[in-house]
């Protein structure tokens, strides 16, 4: 049982840190995205 316990505790760690690593991707991305938009946008 503490086997089982363990494992679902580790899984929901990976997951959180998958999702933070895409959240972080894609902020990323939209935000070189409108540094790259931005001056054309300007003039």
């Amino acid at each position: 049982m503490r086997w089982a316990l363990t494992m679902i505790c580790e899984d929901s760690a990976w997951r959180k840190i998958s999702v933070s690593r895409t959240v972080g991707t894609t902020a990323e991305a939209i935000r070189s995205a409108s540094t790259a938009l931005g001056p054309t946008e300007g003039s």
